[in-house]
């Protein structure tokens, strides 16, 4: 049912809108930690290392909504098993997996700065 409601709902999205989401998605908890980059880096260097970030970012989205479009899948993991095969998707889903507990420890760990 929930698959058939979120096609109706987004079927006409474009790429750029699908960019926007996953890039608001991806953001996570490195939104929290933008003030360190300008305290280590300065104001030179942090607003240059957060542009390079922002588009090796926004190129690596658009390639990977690209990628779902081309191969009429709908997820990353449907993405990595069509071009790369089983095998990477194995090592795939464990990345994100780390991934996801990597952020989850930086989101409590900004929470906990915070107090």
């Amino acid at each position: 049912y929930f698959y058939n409601l979120y096609m109706k709902r987004f079927r006409g999205a474009s790429v750029w809108s699908s960019v926007a989401l996953l890039a608001t998605a991806s953001a996570g908890p490195g939104i929290f930690f933008i003030q360190d980059a300008f305290r280590y880096l300065g104001c030179i260097l942090a607003p240059i290392l957060i542009t390079f970030v922002l588009l090796l970012q926004s190129y690596s989205l658009c390639t990977l909504v690209r990628a779902t479009e081309l191969f009429s899948v709908t997820s990353y993991q449907e993405v990595v098993l069509a071009v790369l095969g089983p095998a990477w998707h194995t090592v795939v889903c464990t990345g994100l997996v780390l991934f996801l507990c990597g952020n989850c420890v930086a989101l409590i760990s900004a929470g906990g700065e915070s107090l």
